[in-house]
């Protein structure tokens, strides 16, 4: 299986601070490097 070419291409639709998002960096930059972290540790499983 290969990469998403746009990691986290969901969490973009929402932009950088949707309004649940009441923190100073950007949420598509929390969510981009949760989706790699996740990506990272389970690709031996698939």
């Amino acid at each position: 299986m290969l990469p998403a070419e746009v990691p986290a291409i969901l969490i973009r639709k929402s932009g950088d601070y949707p309004p649940l998002w009441d923190k100073d960096s950007p949420f598509i930059e929390l969510m981009e490097a949760l989706y790699l972290r996740v990506r990272e540790k389970n690709k031996n499983a698939l």
